[in-house]
């Protein structure tokens, strides 16, 4: 049969109360079924018996009275009290708007976090996992540009930095320091850029600087180009002395005593060309160039 669709459910507490009078029922009809083979007077007489044994007399109109109301309050509804057993029985016939309101929202955002866990975690070890690769990567190549380095070496100023820059790695290496590693990488390799080449230096003009200690004297400079054996210029890493940054550049200011700048001076005036224009000659295997001239300062910006 169904329902009305202007009739509503009953409440969760009154199903409550239903399904406890519902147990009272069946436990009356059980009782009614034991009260028809119930013989009255002979459970009368036999209470009797009992309070004389006792000592003490009962007439059977008190015990009879006595024995309707103990009936009477054996077969009256009561609510069930409160406690576990009831919330049990309220909680399962709550259990559908329960498991709607709240324990499939509860799954699913235990669902949701666990997912984020999971995928913070997963990112955390895709990230240690490239740094992990980038780390032998790096300590390969280091390998590799500092047995380059040292296959070339002509001299022992080479050695030195080159097994400066492996002690460096080494200790990136042990402490995981990809960042820094990459670095001295990249210096080593620049090493082994320079040591590779092999170039000449030719002057190619001249300038000159108020020194900053004193403003009546003057820091003069010859302007140097560095170029391979087929003309092409090669850029070469160079200190700036006026501000200590080093840059790849392949023309720089050398500084000499102001009598050889006046002579290249004199030089270029005589038909604005300079013929004495070698400075100097970096061979293979060399950091150092074989010079003209004492190496006492370079600037890379005039």
């Amino acid at each position: 049969m169904r329902e009305s669709p202007d009739r509503t459910p009953l409440a969760p507490h009154e199903m409550l109360r239903v399904m406890d009078a519902a147990q009272v029922i069946h436990e009356r009809r059980a009782a009614l079924e034991e009260h028809e083979a119930f013989d009255r007077e002979a459970t009368i007489r036999e209470i009797q018996v009992m309070y004389e044994e006792l000592g003490d007399l009962v007439d059977a109109e008190t015990i009879e009275k006595a024995l309707d109301e103990y009936l009477t309050q054996r077969y009256a509804f009561s609510p069930a009290p409160g406690g576990l057993r009831r919330s049990l029985a309220l909680l399962y016939i709550k259990r559908g708007r329960v498991a709607t309101r709240v324990i499939i929202p509860t799954a699913a955002a235990a669902t949701l976090v666990w997912g984020g866990f999971a995928l913070v975690e997963g990112r955390a070890q895709r990230i240690q996992e490239r740094e992990a690769a980038a780390l032998v990567t790096l300590e390969t190549d280091i390998d590799r540009l500092r047995d380059a380095v040292l296959a070339l070496a002509a001299e022992d100023l080479v050695r030195e930095r080159a097994a400066a820059l492996d002690q460096e790695a080494t200790a990136q290496i042990a402490a995981g320091n990809t960042d820094a590693l990459r670095t001295t990488a990249e210096r080593l390799e620049s090493l082994h850029d320079l040591v590779a080449a092999e170039y000449r230096l030719e002057v190619t003009g001249g300038t000159w600087r108020r020194h900053d200690s004193n403003p009546n004297s003057r820091n003069h400079y010859l302007i140097v180009r560095a170029l391979d054996a087929d003309g092409n210029t090669v850029t070469v890493p160079i200190r700036n002395e006026e501000y200590g940054g080093t840059r790849r550049v392949s023309e720089w200011g050398e500084r000499v005593p102001q009598e050889v700048y006046d002579r290249v001076a004199a030089d270029k005036q005589d038909n604005g060309i300079i013929d004495d224009e070698e400075f100097g000659f970096k061979p293979r295997g060399f950091i150092t160039a074989e010079r003209r001239h004492p190496d006492v300062g370079q600037i890379t910006e005039w």
